[in-house]
């Protein structure tokens, strides 16, 4: 007698198929639905990678790290700034100086200036460092910052010291945010903040200000 199949199992040309190769059609099936699936998550997977890789930041060729080269230098240098009119603004003196290439400005080391103001006296200033606009209407003068007023018939001397000066030659102007010492015969004024008009022989000290008095020497 043969093998009893289950009913309905047959194949395309009508005849029973056996168990054994029923069971062989569904793993096949299952294997192959299976491996369509890896496949459709591989090609996900590549066209995330893709978009990932075009949306990554374009390398610039070449790119810059560090200041810019300087346009040119000076060693042992004098000088002499003019303004907008033309006259000299300031005199400066210098072991070195460099000039930025893209904005003009120079950096200047160890400066030595002088300053005429409008009244026609004369002021003198150092710093251990200097930065000068490219229209020379600003002068910082920065880290161990000095400027004086040169006495003169009944002028007397004034200085100012802190970090940081910010000069404008042209409209006779001076003003810090930093800490600050007005210096001048008698007296010791403490502040932070400053705003002078150095012709007009105006001060303006903004906040925390501290006032030391020594009489005179003669």
């Amino acid at each position: 007698m043969g093998a009893m199949l289950p009913a309905g199992r047959r194949g395309p040309d009508g005849t029973a198929v056996p168990v054994s190769n029923w069971r062989t059609q569904i793993a096949w099936t299952g294997v192959r639905r299976t491996l369509a699936i890896a496949a459709v998550l591989g090609l996900f997977a590549l066209l995330t990678q893709w978009i990932v890789w075009l949306s990554r930041p374009l390398d610039v060729a070449d790119r810059f790290v560090g200041p810019p080269r300087s346009d040119y230098e000076l060693d042992r240098f004098t000088l002499t700034a003019l303004n907008q009119q033309g006259t000299p603004s300031f005199t400066a003196t210098a072991p070195r100086m460099t000039r930025h290439p893209w904005i003009g400005s120079l950096d200047i080391v160890q400066p030595e200036l002088v300053l005429i103001d409008k009244s026609g006296q004369r002021w003198e200033a150092n710093a251990a460092r200097g930065w000068v606009d490219a229209e020379a209407r600003e002068l910082h003068l920065l880290d161990g910052a000095k400027i004086a007023r040169v006495a003169s018939g009944t002028t007397q001397p004034l200085t100012l010291v802190s970090d940081v000066l910010v000069v404008n030659p042209d409209e006779d102007r001076l003003s810090s945010d930093a800490a600050i010492e007005v210096i001048s015969p008698g007296s010791i004024l403490r502040a932070v903040g400053l705003d002078a008009n150095l012709a007009e022989d105006r001060i303006l000290l903004r906040s925390a200000v501290r006032a030391n008095y020594a009489p005179a020497v003669e």
